[in-house]
């Protein structure tokens, strides 16, 4: 293969890299079309690799590498092109840094060199491939959205400087020269510099990334402690109530008797003892659990708004789940349902649908919603559709610790008319 098409090549893959990347770790708004289409710009490439020399070539590559960063920003939106050209740049230096290993130990050609660089080229196409299409995309998504500019822009110039060290010192390198201690010494330097610039970046992002992650935990935590404390109140407010009920029946009875036989003084003093202060709260719904029958109360006010009911079927374990477990996983994931349901304009009632069965150890938990059109899953998580997205995946994220917590799993099913959530957790 000539090193005019292995260049062409090199182009191809990280133009696929730069929109994989931006579209499934930087949530990208895309279209296929303009993708399809935007492929057209290798057609000169192809030309001038046809009717030009090596140098010529070399120099429009050059220049292609701007038209690429270009081309890719108006297939996608919502994605700046600062943040497209640094996956450019990024996949650029890490392929230098990786290209130069060779150069260390052994004396090259440029034919050997053209070939190691395209070997580089299609291992990290590879990698970036396997990334952005496995679970790996989570956390790798994560480490970008919580890391702040600064600490990109540092890895970035790190990075880069390390590139330009690297492909100075290979330059220099003369594998034949007899001065053995300065050749050692720039192989040293060369190891070093290499496992820095590639350990360094991940160890900054990864100390950053779980900092701020697990800040927003806590803050969320915290959250869900005092929503957990709010509805138990409530609860006790809802138990109050049905005691109420209870004792109001017996009241009327005894009430209906006294008037019955002419006694309306004692009924007017049995009147005056009964204590009527309770809360205005009113039992909306009965799942066995005081906890969530306050939850989708304080829920259905929110759903009430934009014509839509909750409804629930079975029974919630009234000790086996934490307060604080019930209201990520209810709160979470009928919040959802009602921003889903909030996006549909129908004067028809709409229904959300909750239901909770247990069996042989095991709490099989379905929540299910109208959607307005069909939600996009990344392997099993729905893409998010909300504008802050630097902020979004903390319910799934809680959720998913939750559900592990008691060896169960979460899953998502979506067509063009509903959307459900299926939580199973194990209680034995």
């Amino acid at each position: 293969m000539s090193i005019v098409a292995i260049s062409f090549i090199e182009s191809v893959l990280y133009y696929i890299c730069m929109l994989t990347v931006s579209v499934k770790l930087l949530d990208a708004e895309y279209s296929k079309i303009k993708i399809g289409v935007s492929f057209l710009i290798f057609v000169p490439v192809i030309i001038a690799a046809i009717f030009c020399d090596q140098e010529t070539m070399i120099t429009i590559q050059g220049i292609f590498q701007f038209i690429e960063i270009i081309t890719a920003k108006l297939c996608i939106k919502k994605v700046r092109i600062l943040s497209i050209a640094s996956v450019y740049c990024f996949l650029f230096m890490l392929n230098i840094m990786l290209e130069s290993v060779p150069g260390i130990f052994l004396t090259l050609n440029e034919s050997q060199r053209s070939k190691v660089e395209f070997s580089v080229n299609i291992m990290t196409f590879i990698a970036c491939m396997i990334i952005c299409f496995t679970k790996l995309r989570i956390k790798t998504g994560q480490i970008l959205k919580f890391t702040s500019k600064t600490v990109k822009r540092l890895v970035l110039s790190l990075l880069l400087c390390c590139a330009i060290s690297v492909a100075i010192v290979t330059d220099t390198l003369d594998h034949s020269n007899a001065s053995y201690q300065i050749q050692a010494i720039k192989i040293m330097f060369l190891i070093i510099i290499t496992l820095l610039s590639l350990a360094l970046p991940v160890m900054i992002l990864y100390s950053v990334t779980n900092k701020h992650i697990k800040n927003q935990a806590e803050n969320y935590e915290r959250q869900i402690n005092a929503q957990s404390e709010h509805y138990a109140l409530l609860s006790e407010s809802n138990f109050e109530l049905r005691r109420f009920r209870h004792d109001y029946k017996n009241m009327c009875i005894g009430l209906s008797k006294l008037i019955s036989k002419g006694k309306n003084d004692e009924a007017l003093k049995m009147l005056e003892k009964q204590n009527l202060n309770i809360s205005p709260s009113l039992t909306l719904f009965d799942t066995g659990n005081g906890i969530v029958d306050a939850l989708l109360a304080d829920k259905q006010k929110q759903a009430d708004k934009i014509n839509t009911r909750i409804s629930f079927e079975g029974a919630v374990p009234s000790d086996a789940i934490k307060p604080t477990d019930l209201c990520v996983i209810f709160g979470n994931t009928v919040d959802n349902a009602i921003e889903a349901c909030q996006k549909i304009e129908t004067t028809d009632k709409k229904i959300i649908s909750v239901s909770c069965i247990c069996r042989s150890g095991f709490v099989f938990i379905r929540i299910t919603n109208p959607v307005v059109q069909k939600v996009r899953l990344n392997g099993h998580i729905p893409e998010t559709t909300k504008t802050d997205k630097n902020h979004h995946g903390l319910g799934l994220y809680s959720l998913d610790k939750v559900v592990r917590q008691y060896d169960g799993e979460v899953s998502f099913e979506c067509d063009d008319k509903e959307f459900s959530v299926s939580v199973e957790l194990a209680l034995f």
